[in-house]
């Protein structure tokens, strides 16, 4: 079991970084995506393990339906449902 958390803690962590990012990435974007990027860097928390582990625990049915709704967009190629789907997951696992 340590194992699989330390995988989900470590996910977290490192689209905590990649959401934190797309500030500089979107700078010459239109203002539409850039509104956006700001509602998600004003959504992101500081990543906590044990906030992480605790809301898997307690919403982990949610969190795995994302996961098949991720599966399923990848397939048929839809990325914004799959990147909504995503951010969902953060979300939810991070909010506290």
């Amino acid at each position: 079991m340590k194992r699989y958390n330390d995988d989900i803690e470590d996910g977290i962590a490192h689209l905590h970084v990649f959401y934190q990012s797309l500030n500089s990435a979107a700078a010459n974007c239109q203002d539409t995506t850039k509104s956006h990027i700001k509602m998600i860097n004003d959504s992101l928390k500081e990543v906590n393990a044990e906030t992480i582990i605790a809301n898997l625990a307690e919403k982990k049915n949610h969190v795995e339906l994302a996961m098949v709704n991720m599966k399923m967009n990848a397939g048929i190629h839809e990325y914004h449902d799959y990147g909504m789907n995503l951010a969902d997951i953060y979300l939810t696992l991070t909010s506290e």
